[in-house]
This record gives C-alpha cells, sequence and structure tokens, in this order.
C-alpha cells in the first residue's frame, strides 16, 4: 500500500443520487486513509452537499440540477446563480464549483486556471494523431487516428 501514500483522491457523490447510497463518500474517504493516504485532509477532496443525481456536475451544459439523464450523465447545477444565492464557507471550494476543473485541478496537485465562460475561448483547436498513443489500430481502442 506504500504506492497510494502521496496520491490524491477526488470523491462527489450529489444528494439526489439513488445509484450509489448516501454516505458512500464518507466510507470512501475512511478507506484511503486506512489504505495509508499520508495526509487525508489535503489529498482527499470530497464535494456531497450539491442536488446532483449520478452524473457529473457542470456549470453550464447538461440536464438540470436533480433531473438525472441516463444518455448524457452531465447535470447543470447553475453554480454562478448558487453563488450568488448562498454564502460558501467551505475553503477547498473558494470559487464557483465547476466539477471537471476541481477534479482536474486536486488531481494533479492544483494550480491550474478556472476555465473560462463558454463562447469566450480564445484558442483555435488543432488536430493531431494519436496513432503513436496506442500499441494496436486506435480503433481497437474506439478511438479514431486523429484527435483534437
Amino acid at each position: 500500500m506504500q504506492n497510494i501514500q502521496d496520491d490524491r483522491v477526488y470523491i462527489f457523490h450529489g444528494t439526489g443520487d439513488e445509484t450509489v447510497r448516501p454516505g458512500a463518500a464518507e466510507v470512501l474517504e475512511d478507506f484511503y486513509a486506512e489504505l495509508g493516504i499520508s495526509d487525508p485532509a489535503s489529498q482527499i477532496l470530497s464535494k456531497t452537499d450539491l442536488n446532483a443525481t449520478h452524473a457529473l456536475a457542470s456549470d453550464h451544459s447538461g440536464t438540470p440540477c436533480g433531473d438525472h439523464n441516463d444518455e448524457l450523465y452531465i447535470e447543470n447545477c447553475d453554480y454562478e446563480r448558487l453563488k450568488r444565492t448562498q454564502s460558501s464557507t467551505d475553503s477547498k471550494f473558494p470559487n464557483n464549483f465547476f466539477s471537471p476543473f476541481y477534479m482536474l485541478d486536486h488531481l494533479l496537485g492544483g494550480g491550474l486556471n478556472l476555465p473560462v465562460p463558454p463562447g469566450s475561448y480564445l484558442g483555435q483547436i488543432e488536430e493531431f494523431d494519436q496513432e503513436e498513443f496506442f500499441f494496436l489500430d486506435p480503433h481497437s481502442y474506439s478511438m479514431n487516428e486523429f484527435g483534437c
């Protein structure tokens, strides 16, 4: 179990999730702490207070927060509105909560920039050859030869 001592863990569980039992996030936190994560307070990041179902919580796309969709699994919990109407005392989420951003930021060690609002992107999408990343034909991995 020495391999996980410095690992980072992200746990998200919406209060409207009927797929995973309530309390599962807390059990996972305890499980990872027992496995030997050296500093659970800084290495485990949990978000369990949103009314999302079994989905990824977004701040701008998907079905309405709490309205499960078996095909999309993305819910728009309109965090900008929540941020304006509720005062947050959660110091782990100092800005607007956006699940994909906070998950990646935590797992990669912090320091990422918050994403820009939809429609205000400044870069351009470029195609690249991703065949070099696969041992077999990319189609055997459900991928295309090119990525963006």
